[in-house]
């Protein structure tokens, strides 16, 4: 028997019922499909400190995690309080996951320590997504300081501590904080001169404004070309790709510290974003380039999942407020 569509005419009420039905389907598709295709246009990704040596490996992973989602991420540099001014923007972005950042030990840990008018919480207003990597510090100095190794930088800062400075990215930032705890092992009382970033501080290091910096590895290009001295790594053992260099341990100084870069984005995104962000950060986190690039200076790359990331930044928060006990730091 054959039944032919059109000798079923429905009345108008169905025909409204049906029509109503298409409506709501066609919605609900449309929105599902909405959600699935994440992202449809351009990332931006907040970077806490200027353009140097950090800011570029940064660049390196956001280029890789870019090329896997199909649309540009646009790095905006917010530098300022110590990295807080770029966290606390990152905190009050737009929750639609077109807004990601980069999120550090100065903005995540030190700051809630430190920061008595701190305007973001740093457990509760960011969704971490990964870290990016890790790596050690070298306590530097310039060719004209008069010291070339640790013991003598200590004979000296010992017996005229006054003159002595030591430089930072900023106050309240990682270079700041494990100095001044590096400081206080050492036995030393020196003057702490701040920059807006890295790039600078470890710039009039170069030129002799001041005398050392607990800076980070990625100096270790300007130590070989002899503008700069590395006096010792903080490090437990020598790292392969500096081998020439000596740990702060070895050398009578019991010190031993990591500073690490990662990612995250406001609290609250969709689940489909953060799904698919997680999924591209750790393919370009597992990639032989992007190791091969941010291992040259002995970064540890590495990949951890949202609740890994966020254990971490809580473990780290209670250690520098033990430490600080005894620093006494804060910012005003």
């Amino acid at each position: 028997m054959n039944i032919a569509l059109n000798n079923w005419i429905p009345g108008r009420r169905s025909v409204l019922a049906l029509c109503a039905g298409i409506g709501v389907l066609g919605g609900l598709v449309g929105e599902v499909n909405a959600q699935a295709v994440y992202p449809t246009r351009a990332i931006n990704m907040i970077v806490p400190f200027p353009p140097g040596v950090v800011d570029s490996k940064a660049r390196i992973i956001a280029a890789k995690v870019s090329e896997l989602l199909g649309q540009p991420i646009a790095v905006e540099n917010r530098s300022g309080a110590g990295q807080r001014l770029g966290t606390q923007l990152l905190a009050q972005a737009p929750k639609d996951g077109y807004t990601i950042g980069v999120i550090t030990q100065a903005g995540a840990v030190m700051a809630p320590v430190l920061d008595p008018k701190l305007r973001y919480d740093a457990l509760k207003d960011f969704q971490y997504l990964t870290l990016g990597y890790s790596g050690y510090f070298i306590l530097a100095t310039h060719p004209k300081s008069g010291f070339s190794t640790l013991k003598d930088f200590l004979a000296r800062a010992k017996a005229q501590p006054g003159p002595l400075k030591f430089s930072s990215s900023g106050l309240g930032t990682s270079y700041h904080v494990w100095s001044e705890a590096l400081m206080r092992a050492a036995g030393l009382n020196l003057l702490h001169v701040p920059y807006r970033g890295a790039a600078q501080a470890e710039q009039d290091l170069a030129g002799g404004q001041v005398d050392v910096m607990l800076t980070s590895a990625g100096a270790m290009p300007r130590v070989n070309k002899g503008i700069l001295v590395a006096l010792g790594v903080t490090a437990d053992q020598r790292l392969p790709h500096m081998k020439q260099v000596p740990t702060l341990k070895e050398q009578g100084v019991d010190f031993s510290i990591t500073s690490w870069l990662g990612f995250a984005t406001p609290s609250g995104i969709p689940r489909n974003a953060l799904d698919r962000l997680n999924a591209a950060f750790k393919t370009a986190l597992e990639s032989p380039d992007v190791i091969t690039k941010l291992g040259a200076d002995g970064s540890e790359v590495r990949y951890t999942t949202p609740a890994e990331f966020r254990a971490m930044v809580e473990k780290e928060i209670g250690i520098v407020r033990a430490l600080n006990t005894t620093l006494k730091l804060k910012l005003d």
